[in-house]
């Protein structure tokens, strides 16, 4: 107890401004092991730092910035059970969708599927973001077959402001459209676009999956993709539906789902194993990465 009451006294005695010091080096530290069990190596290339993980790619790490790879250096992977069931959807020749692409963990892994006779339209609207999206699809060689664009996806086109918040354990992958939770933000401007019109202006007449991650804006990106959907244009989806996230927006995961429903989808979830888990209900969906797909196929 002696000693808890000396650390309490230390640490009350230290200026506020070294405080911070403190604890921003702490934050960089723990963002520095790399699990080398999973990931292959780091290759260091004129001050850049490159995370090769199975089975090959390699993805710019930029250490000191808030969440860069999300759980890659942990953990070597991202999403696991569910990029399997994606790789195992997409194949050779098919036209697909990364809403929301980040870094290119999903874009990567459908350009892989793909192939060269396929195509993959990524979208990311933080500059700073799209440019290492830009520079892993170079690394890895899919140039050729990814359409990357620095916009962010709505039910229009126009201007919006993106909210990216300031704290520890969040940064870039958790920017929306809303402010999402407590803390300081910083706000750019962005370009919007929906869906319908992008797909009408680039000739695109079927998509064989769309996955969607936008924090909460989900439901603004399916409402500008009415026109495709009518038409049952979209074979199967993967949307992250948060309700917290969505609530910020007006909506809920029971809204998404109707809403998905009334275009003759079907959802589903995977459980642990990677299984399918059918979802009639709202309170089917026990994981926010939920599936549709096409009730008659």
């Amino acid at each position: 107890m002696k000693i808890l009451n000396a650390l309490k006294y230390i640490w009350n005695s230290v200026p506020r401004y070294t405080k911070r010091c403190s604890l921003g080096w702490a934050v960089r530290l723990g963002r520095m092991p790399v699990n080398l069990v999973e990931c292959i190596s780091l290759v260091v290339e004129q001050q850049e730092v490159w995370l090769k993980v199975r089975p090959g790619y390699e993805f710019l790490w930029n250490y000191k910035t808030e969440n860069s790879l999300i759980t890659l250096p942990a953990k070597g992977t991202f999403e696991p059970v569910e990029t399997s069931h994606v790789s195992s959807l997409v194949c050779e020749g098919n036209t697909v969708l990364d809403v929301g692409a980040n870094f290119g963990w999903f874009t990567t892994h459908m350009a892989d599927s793909v192939g060269v006779n396929g195509e993959v339209y990524s979208f990311e609207p933080i500059p700073e973001t799209f440019n290492n999206l830009r520079s892993n699809i170079e690394r890895n060689g899919f140039a050729g077959h990814v359409h990357l664009n620095n916009v962010a996806v709505g039910d229009r086109d126009g201007k919006e402001v993106l909210q990216i918040p300031i704290r520890m354990g969040a940064g870039a992958p958790f920017a929306s459209l809303k402010k999402q939770t407590w803390g300081k933000y910083r706000e750019i401007p962005v370009k919007l676009v929906s869906l319908d019109n992008y797909i009408s202006k680039h000739s695109i007449s079927k998509i064989d999956f769309l996955k969607c991650d936008v924090e909460g804006a989900e439901m603004l990106v399916l409402k500008g993709l009415t026109d495709t959907l009518s038409k049952g244009s979209i074979s199967k989806l993967m949307l992250e539906l948060n309700d917290s996230s969505l609530g910020k927006f007006g909506y809920s995961r029971e809204d998404v789902l109707s809403l998905m429903q009334s275009y003759g989808y079907s959802a589903y979830v995977l459980d642990g194993d990677g299984q399918k888990v059918a979802c009639a209900v709202v309170s089917d969906l026990t994981s926010e990465n939920v599936f549709f797909e096409m009730s008659d196929r």
